[in-house]
């Protein structure tokens, strides 16, 4: 059973009492110096003043008591990480922080901060100059889970590993509850966050997709979506759809951007079971046949770059992959947004022909977050660089993809995808130069 060290707490309490001790003594000295300063010049020992006397066992006194206050009073205010040491053996683990205000960067006083070991039972610290300090005796690594709380801030939850010769020293940050509003709203309606946003910029939807686990991979799927690991995410929004014809449009015509394919002159088309690489097809003409009309089309013919540029102009971000399996997934582990049932034509577009469908046509199919069009009418880019071995290393917190690679990750599958490739945790990927007619996006923030 995990618990802090006896011998830590002996060994504590001998130099509080030696410190008192010391102190004492010292205090001891600088009366009597005082004392004698005061009444030994110019007059015999025996007539010192008798409230001298009062003076020195008084001062005698308030030495010992400070010296022994000073030995084991805590020290007032934020204690820096790299001033906080203690030993770790083969059977210890050190874990070693402050809880801060995320926006201020300022201690939290009385933060309950709970770590949860598998197979042991909570180990809860409370300090009320908020830092926390475990030191845990563990026979061999392990997983575990932290939980933060403080009244007035977000609750805070992630999984970190355990070693038993590795120390954590880290800072956790906590998010300050939305205050609430003034308004005739009851309570319990006016802290609630809005369900959906809508940027000004291209008038997409946003939908939140709350901070917390998932879980990401599957253990029956291909090489490179093993192995199934639990992931936290902090909140982000995420597009209700893929960036539409008409979106991308107004992109262009207010910053006179010219795409990857634009420049090049040609695009890539699949028809016919087939790549063919065609002129003037760009985003405006995805299939090579004049000025789509259908504008509330997924964008496509569009690289990896022309999407990233997008999403900066509409002060969003391409998602990370863990952020667009969760918007897709949420925390159940299903394998289609909308439950375990295999997919027809009425959930999503995909396994045929007739090229993409108008966003946001498939209702039926939307996640748990409500977003639509997460599989199938087109693939979709992340910010990722893709790695067929990552998972066996990611982090669990917040993950951000390899630092380097080749290849960007992109996710859904697209309106000519077979059902293997519209599964939630499939993988795929594209050079971050290339675009065709089955490839697009959508931003997050």
């Amino acid at each position: 059973m995990p618990s802090i060290s006896e011998n830590t707490k002996l060994l504590l309490e001998i130099v509080a009492a030696s410190a008192a001790v010391l102190a004492g003594v010292l205090g001891n000295v600088l009366a009597k110096n005082i004392f004698y300063f005061f009444t030994r010049k110019g007059r015999p020992p025996t007539e010192r003043p008798r409230y001298m006397w009062m003076i020195f066992y008084f001062s005698v006194t308030i030495s010992v008591v400070l010296g022994s206050f000073t030995a084991v009073a805590p020290v007032k205010g934020p204690v820096p990480i790299s001033s906080v040491t203690s030993s770790v053996t083969d059977s210890e683990f050190d874990y070693i922080g402050r809880v801060i205000d995320a926006n201020t960067l300022q201690p939290i006083a009385n933060a309950k901060v709970t770590l949860i070991l598998e197979g042991m039972p909570p180990i809860v610290y409370t300090d009320n100059e908020g830092v926390y300090r475990f030191k845990i005796e563990l026979n061999s690594n392990g997983n575990g889970q932290v939980t933060v709380e403080a009244d007035g801030y977000q609750k805070y939850v992630r999984n970190i590993t355990l070693s038993t010769t590795t120390k954590i020293i880290e800072d956790i940050r906590l998010t300050p509850q939305e205050a609430t509003q003034a308004s005739n709203v009851p309570t319990v309606f006016s802290t609630l966050k809005p369900s959906i946003e809508t940027s000004s910029k291209d008038g997409m939807q946003l939908l939140p997709v709350s901070e917390g686990n998932f879980t990401m991979g599957n253990n029956s799927g291909g090489v490179d979506e093993k192995p199934s690991h639990l992931v936290y995410l902090n909140t982000l929004w995420i597009d209700k759809t893929e960036v539409t014809i008409e979106m991308f449009g107004h992109f262009v015509s207010e910053t006179g951007y010219q795409t990857t394919a634009e420049i090049n002159g040609y695009g890539y088309i699949w028809a016919n079971n087939q790549w063919k690489e065609l002129a003037h097809a760009s985003w405006s003409n995805p299939d090579g046949k004049g000025i789509s009309n259908d504008v509330n089309h997924p964008v496509s013919q569009v690289s990896w770059y022309d999407a990233q540029a997008y999403c900066i102009w509409v002060e969003r971000r391409l998602p990370t992959e863990a952020e667009w399996e969760k918007a897709a997934r949420g925390v159940d582990g299903r394998t289609f947004p909308w439950d375990n049932t295999t997919p027809d034509s009425s959930l999503a577009n995909f396994d045929q022909s007739s090229g993409p469908s108008n966003v946001g046509s498939y209702p039926r199919g939307a996640s748990p977050y409500g977003a639509l069009d997460m599989l199938g009418n087109v693939w979709e880019w992340t910010a990722d660089w893709y790695n067929a071995n990552y998972y066996a290393t990611s982090p669990t917190d917040n993950p951000q993809g390899p630092q380097f690679g080749t290849h960007r990750a992109i996710r859904g599958g697209g309106w000519n995808s077979n059902l293997n490739n519209i599964q939630i945790t499939n993988r795929d990927v594209s050079k971050p130069q290339y675009y065709n007619n089955i490839l697009g996006f959508r931003c997050a923030k």
